[in-house]
C-alpha cells in the first residue's frame, strides 16, 4: 500500500461566498461550514515544490506521466510550507 500526502486549504465563507453558496445550493449540504477534501477545485494546494530542482520531483507522485497535486512524503510537504511561508515574509 502506498501512502500519498497533500496539504490543502479549506473551501469556507473565505473562499468566496457567491462560490460557497452555490456549491452548498448544488450539493444540499446546507450544514457545511467548510470543506477539506482532495479536490483541486475546491481546495487549493498549500504548497508548491521547485519543479526545477530534480531532486524535489522524487517527491512528487506522478502518474502515467501525469503530475497529481499529492506527494510521497509529509516531511517535504512541510518543508515546502515553510520554505513558502519565510520566502513570503521576505518579499512583503
Amino acid at each position: 500500500m502506498t501512502f500519498l500526502y497533500a496539504a490543502r486549504g479549506t473551501f469556507d465563507k473565505n473562499y468566496g461566498e457567491e462560490s460557497r453558496e452555490k456549491y452548498i445550493e448544488w450539493s444540499k449540504l446546507k450544514h457545511l461550514t467548510e470543506l477539506v477534501s482532495l479536490d483541486g477545485m475546491l481546495n487549493e494546494n498549500l504548497v508548491e515544490p521547485d519543479y526545477h530542482n530534480a531532486d524535489d520531483w522524487n517527491f512528487i507522485y506522478s502518474t502515467d506521466q501525469h503530475q497529481t497535486d499529492f506527494f510521497t512524503t509529509q516531511a517535504n510537504i512541510l518543508f515546502w510550507k515553510q520554505l513558502q511561508i519565510s520566502l513570503n515574509r521576505i518579499y512583503i
